[in-house]
């Protein structure tokens, strides 16, 4: 799986909103599946008691699962910022592109639409 993220990270495009986070997030998601992994072996030889397990899992995934979900919120606000962004650069808002006289011209066709008598 590491391979995988390596990978990604060497052919995936430079302008990819937080492409080093998510490879990131990546890395620390095997990081905790293999913390888990060891939690588990270590209460099944008894090095561990059966409540230590469950508060050490349950503290572990709530924090975790808290930090991802920030942290995929913030790639996903940065992806809509950009988008945001690009849109206003590129086009002409359709305000700008009314002029004086053309408020007058509106003004008209208001009056003649139907079911307004």
């Amino acid at each position: 799986m590491a391979q995988w993220v390596l990978a990604f990270r060497a052919t995936a495009r430079h302008n990819i909103p937080a492409r080093n986070l998510r490879c990131a997030l990546t890395l620390g998601s095997i990081v905790i599946f293999f913390i888990y992994g060891m939690l588990y072996l270590a209460s099944v030889m008894g090095i561990v008691s059966a409540r230590s397990e469950l508060m050490f899992v349950l503290t572990f995934n709530f924090g975790a699962k808290l930090i991802f979900i920030v942290a995929f919120l913030g790639i996903r606000v940065s992806q809509f910022y950009d988008l945001l962004v690009a849109l206003v650069r590129r086009k002409v808002l359709p305000f700008d592109q009314l002029l004086p006289n053309d408020f007058e011209a509106l003004d008209a066709d208001d009056d003649e639409m139907p079911g307004m008598d």
